[in-house]
C-alpha cells in the first residue's frame, strides 16, 4: 500500500487563471491591481515590473541617480545572493548585517553601528519580520534620513490588526517591492512591483520601464511550460508514485539538475553580470494573472487562516520538543510563514529521515551571503551562518491539515528519540 505523501510545495495559482488571462485587458487589470495595491499598501504611485528583482535594480539605479557618493547599501546578511548580487555588480558598497537568534529579524543594533553618511538605503527582506522591528527600523531610517526598501516578497497579505485597522507587510518602506513569481502565494509566473510614494522616484520607475523590451516570448513560454509540468507533477498520483521519488533522490544524491529546479538557482551560484532579462517590460498575461489572483479576496483569505493555523500547530507542538529551536512569533498573522522553520543542529539527518517517512521538507532556504563578498572576512555574521546550516522547513500551505502536522511532529519527535 502506497501512503500518501507530504508535499511542501504548491503551486497557488491555478491552471483556470492562466487560460482565463489570454481573454481579459492588460490595462484594466492594471487599474485593478493599482487601486488595490494603493488601498493595501497605503503607496500612491504602484509599478509593475517583470520580476521583483527588477524593481529592486531600478531603484539602486535610482540612487547612484541621486548621489554616487552615498555609495553603501545595508542588507541582511542571511539572504537570497540574487539580492547581495545585485548591487555587488552595480558597484555598491556592501555592509551586511547579522541577524538575531531570537526572532530572525535583522539586529537592530547593529544596524545603527553601520549608518554613517554614506549609507544611501536599508534593504529589510521580509524573512521573518516581526512588526514591532519594522516599526523600530521604520524609525531609524526616518530619523538618518535614509531610504528605507522593503522586500516583501513573501510576505503578501500578512497584517498586523491595529487601531486604524489592518497593517499590511509591504507597507512600511519608502519603497516597497513585491513578487509574483512561481512559487508565490500571489503568482503570475513571472512579476513584481514597486511601490512609492515617492514622486521623484516614481519619475524614475516610470521613465526607466518605458526604455525596457518586452519580455522575452522564449523564456516566459519555458516559464508557462514549467509550471504545467510541475502541476502535473504535483497531481496526487503522479507525485506519490514518482514525483516525491525523485525531489527525495535528488536531496540524497545532491543531483544539481533537479534542486536547481526545486528551488532559486540564485542558491547555488554567483552572478557575473545583470541578465539581459532584467530589462524587460512585464508580460501582459501576468498582469492579468495578478489581478485574477488578488480579485479573489475570499479565496487567498481562506488559504492564509489555514496556513495560519497550520503555523499555529507547529508552533504548540514543537516547542515542547528540546532538540529543536523555534523564532519567536510575536504575532500569527503577521509572521504567518509560506512554510514553517525550525533550527535543529541534525538538519541534513532530520531531512533525510523525514523524507523517509514520506515528509517532504525545504533543505535549501536562505544563505549566509557573506561569501559573495571580497572583504568578507570583516564579517562575522554567525547566525547567519547558523540559519543556513541549521534552518530547515516544514509544508504549511493550505492542503495541509492538522493530522498530517502531528504526523510530521511526531515523527520528529521519534526521530530524536533514536538519535539520543
Amino acid at each position: 500500500m502506497i501512503i500518501n505523501k507530504i508535499s511542501r510545495i504548491k503551486l497557488y495559482l491555478p491552471v483556470k487563471i492562466l487560460i482565463l488571462s489570454f481573454f481579459l485587458n492588460k490595462e484594466k487589470s492594471k487599474n485593478f491591481i493599482s487601486k488595490k495595491f494603493q488601498n493595501t499598501f497605503k503607496k500612491k504611485y504602484i509599478h509593475l515590473t517583470s520580476m521583483c528583482r527588477v524593481g529592486f535594480l531600478i531603484i539602486l539605479e535610482y540612487l547612484k541617480f541621486k548621489d554616487a557618493k552615498k555609495n553603501e547599501i545595508i542588507i541582511c546578511s542571511y539572504n537570497l545572493k540574487e539580492m547581495v548580487d545585485i548591487p555587488r555588480i552595480l558597484k555598491f558598497k556592501i555592509i551586511l548585517v547579522d541577524i538575531n537568534r531570537k526572532d530572525g529579524s535583522l539586529d537592530i543594533k547593529k544596524i545603527l553601528k553601520k549608518i554613517n553618511n554614506k549609507t544611501s538605503a536599508i534593504l529589510i527582506t521580509n524573512i521573518f519580520s516581526s512588526y514591532s522591528d519594522l516599526i523600530k527600523i521604520r524609525n531609524i531610517t526616518k530619523k538618518k534620513k535614509i531610504l528605507l526598501i522593503e522586500d516583501n516578497a513573501i510576505y503578501y497579505g500578512n497584517y498586523k490588526r491595529t487601531k486604524n485597522g489592518k497593517k499590511f507587510a509591504g507597507s512600511f518602506g519608502d519603497v516597497s517591492i513585491l513578487s509574483f513569481g512561481i512559487m508565490k502565494n500571489v503568482s503570475a509566473l513571472y512579476g513584481g512591483a514597486v511601490l512609492t510614494n515617492s514622486r521623484e522616484i516614481n519619475r524614475f520607475v516610470e521613465n526607466r520601464i518605458k526604455k525596457f523590451n518586452s519580455f522575452s516570448f522564449l523564456i516566459y513560454s519555458k516559464q508557462i511550460f514549467l509550471f504545467l509540468l510541475l502541476k502535473s507533477l504535483l497531481s496526487k498520483f503522479i507525485y506519490n508514485f514518482l514525483f516525491f521519488y525523485i525531489i527525495k533522490v535528488s536531496h540524497f544524491k545532491n543531483i544539481d539538475f533537479f534542486l536547481k529546479k526545486l528551488y532559486p538557482a540564485e542558491y547555488f551560484y554567483k552572478k557575473k553580470h545583470i541578465p539581459s532579462v532584467y530589462y524587460s517590460k512585464i508580460n501582459g498575461l501576468s498582469i492579468n494573472m495578478i489581478y485574477l489572483h488578488i480579485k479573489n479576496e475570499k479565496k487567498l483569505n481562506i488559504e492564509r487562516l489555514i496556513r495560519k493555523k497550520n503555523n499555529q500547530n507547529y508552533y504548540k507542538i514543537l516547542s515542547k520538543n528540546k532538540n529543536i529551536n523555534l523564532l519567536k512569533i510575536e504575532d500569527f498573522n503577521f509572521q504567518n510563514f509560506l512554510e514553517f522553520p525550525i533550527i535543529c543542529k541534525e538538519k541534513n539527518a532530520l531531512s533525510k529521515y523525514l523524507f523517509k517517512k514520506g515528509i517532504e521538507t525545504r533543505f535549501y532556504y536562505y544563505k549566509n551571503c557573506e561569501e559573495l563578498l571580497t572583504n568578507k572576512n570583516l564579517y562575522k555574521n554567525n547566525t547567519s551562518t547558523q540559519f543556513e546550516n541549521e534552518l530547515l522547513c516544514l509544508p504549511s500551505h493550505d492542503k495541509i491539515n492538522k493530522v498530517q502536522i502531528i504526523k510530521t511532529c511526531n515523527h520528529i519527535e521519534k526521530f530524536f528519540k533514536t538519535r539520543f
